[in-house]
């Protein structure tokens, strides 16, 4: 019973390390994009209502972010910061 325990208590915890990670960047990165929706909204007014465009233009600059971050962590000097 104590080899089960501990198989099942394992298994959650392991599960658990890669579920938490990956649910905490998702909200981090629905907390960013609601904070740049305030400044894109007046672009936003540019194209019909029906086109959610201040959402979609939130997650492209939180896109374009993301990959200059990963741009500059693969240079040499980012290599040796990281």
């Amino acid at each position: 019973m104590k080899k089960v325990r501990q198989f099942i208590a394992s298994r959650l915890i392991a599960g658990m390390l890669v579920a938490a990670p990956i649910y905490l960047a998702a909200l981090l990165l629905l907390k960013v994009m609601n904070s740049l929706t305030k400044f894109v909204r007046p672009l936003g007014k540019l194209v019909p209502e029906w086109f959610p465009a201040a959402q979609i233009l939130s997650l492209l600059i939180v896109s374009i972010i993301c990959f200059l971050i990963g741009l500059a962590v693969r240079t040499p000097t980012g290599r040796a910061t990281w």
